[in-house]
């Protein structure tokens, strides 16, 4: 975090990611992902990573620049969040107030492609040019919205049916939008990360894994099973 390739990032929603194997400090920008899975076995760092992710983006923005829905399904690693402003809604702890809170982002996204269709523009980026040059319709600036889930298996044993349709779709058109999803979980497998879902995650970032199998859910290899815990990883991109 202290790095120089950290504090010149272009992006308020930068994080870092870590260091690569030639010692270089490797920084990643959410906005372009647009959404990122995450997967390790317990103990490989993966509660440690989300949480690097979110002080990441908590060092570099203001509330009214980036607004997070926390959902923790295991209601033990989110709970320093409890009263940061940057938060949507209290952090959700049970599939039924994580089907509410989803609803709710969704609404936002639907609100925000209603306005841009409204005013003639495709994407964040049009309608920040049109409030330049359009001061007279005291028009606000959109922040970001950073949906994240801790425990993704979780959160599928109490809501699938519930949350899968919000969460594809939030993952399917919020890039436009600026609504990006992290979801982390220590069961990669398709009852846990349905298609539909996990084809709309272009970056992916392995920690260490039970099995190849696991392995190549998350990143179509194997390799992961072999990783060392505490922290290492694969990272693929589409940066």
């Amino acid at each position: 975090l202290e790095s120089d390739e950290f504090k010149n990032h272009k992006s308020k929603i930068a994080f870092a990611v870590g260091k690569d194997l030639g010692g270089q400090t490797v920084v990643a920008d959410i906005g372009k992902m647009p959404h990122l899975l995450i997967a390790g076995a317990t103990g490989s760092g993966k509660s440690v990573c989300v949480n690097s992710i979110i002080c990441s983006v908590l060092m570099r923005t203001k509330p009214d620049e980036v607004k997070m829905l926390l959902i923790d399904p295991k209601k033990v690693e989110f709970t320093q969040y409890a009263n940061i402003p940057h938060l949507i809604a209290p952090v959700i702890t049970n599939g039924e107030e994580a089907s509410r809170a989803l609803k709710v982002v969704v609404k936002i996204m639907d609100d925000r492609y209603e306005l841009f269709s409204k005013l003639g523009v495709r994407n964040i980026s049009g309608y920040n040019s049109y409030l330049k040059t359009h001061p007279e319709e005291t028009l606000k600036p959109m922040p970001f919205i950073m949906v994240v889930i801790d425990e993704l298996a979780d959160l599928m044993t109490t809501a699938k049916r519930q949350v899968t349709p919000l969460i594809q779709r939030l993952c399917q058109i919020g890039r436009a939008a600026r609504v990006h999803v992290i979801a982390a979980t220590q069961c990669p497998i398709a009852a846990v990360i349905p298609t539909p879902i996990k084809v709309n995650f272009d970056a992916r970032l392995g920690l260490r894994t039970r099995s190849k199998q696991d392995s190549r859910n998350i990143l179509g290899d194997a390799g992961c099973e072999n990783l060392p815990r505490y922290g290492y990883g694969y990272y693929m991109t589409p940066e």
